[in-house]
C-alpha cells in the first residue's frame, strides 16, 4: 500500500473535539461533505473521539467517586457489589469475544463502494462492542460503587479500539487479507471516497 496516497491524521485530528458535544456528529460530517473529506478521515475523526469519549467517562467515574463521594457515603443501603462486578467483567469478556469475531470477518472486495461500505460497517460494529465494556464497567460502577470496577472495562475498549484504530499499518494489514481473497482493490482508493450521505 502506497502511503503517499494515506490523507494522515492532521485533519481527522482538527475537528475530532467537535464529536465530544451535541450535536457534534452531525455536524462533522456536514462539514465533511462540504469539505470534501475522504471516508478515511472521517473515520479517524470519529475513532479519536470515541477513545476520548470513553477516558472522559472515567474523569466522571473519578469526580464521583472522590470528590462527591459516590459509593461510600456512611448512611447509604447497601449496593450490591457483586453485581456490579458480574456486569463488569460478563461485559468485558462479551466485548473481547465479540470484538474478535468481528476482526475474522473478511471484507467486502467486489466494489470499491462495497469495500468502503463494508470497511465502514466493521469500523462502526468494532467500536460499538468496544465501548460497550466501558459502558458496561460505568454501570458495574453505578450498581456497586466501587470504582475500580470502570478501569476495567477502560483497558478492555482502549485495547480494542487500538485494533481498529485506522492507522496506516492496520489498513496495510488489512490489503493483505484482501489480495489473500483475490481482490485487486485498493482499500485506500475505496476510502478516498467521501462518506455515504446519510438519510434524511
Amino acid at each position: 500500500m502506497d502511503s503517499a496516497d494515506d490523507p494522515g491524521w492532521r485533519d481527522a485530528l482538527g475537528s475530532s473535539w467537535a464529536l465530544l458535544v451535541p450535536g457534534g456528529v452531525q455536524w462533522r460530517m456536514r462539514k465533511a461533505a462540504d469539505r470534501g473529506d475522504s471516508t478515511l478521515t472521517t473515520l479517524r475523526s470519529l475513532w479519536i473521539a470515541f477513545t476520548a469519549a470513553v477516558g472522559l467517562v472515567g474523569v466522571v467515574v473519578v469526580i464521583l467517586a472522590v470528590f462527591a463521594g459516590y459509593g461510600s457515603e456512611p448512611d447509604a443501603a447497601p449496593r450490591p457489589v457483586g453485581v456490579g462486578v458480574a456486569v463488569t467483567l460478563i461485559g468485558s469478556v462479551l466485548s473481547l469475544a465479540a470484538g474478535a469475531w468481528l476482526r475474522r470477518r473478511p471484507l467486502d472486495g467486489s466494489t470499491l463502494p462495497a469495500l468502503a461500505g463494508s470497511y465502514r460497517t466493521a469500523f462502526f460494529l468494532q467500536v460499538a462492542v468496544a465501548d460497550a465494556a466501558a459502558l458496561l464497567a460505568f454501570v458495574g460502577f453505578i450498581l456497586s460503587g466501587v470504582a475500580c470496577l470502570y478501569p476495567i472495562g477502560l483497558v478492555v475498549a482502549w485495547a480494542q479500539l487500538a485494533l481498529v484504530a485506522p492507522t496506516a499499518r492496520h489498513l496495510a494489514r488489512a490489503q493483505g487479507e484482501l489480495r489473500r481473497r483475490g481482490s485487486r482493490l485498493r482499500l485506500l482508493d475505496a476510502l478516498a471516497l467521501p462518506p455515504a450521505p446519510r438519510a434524511r
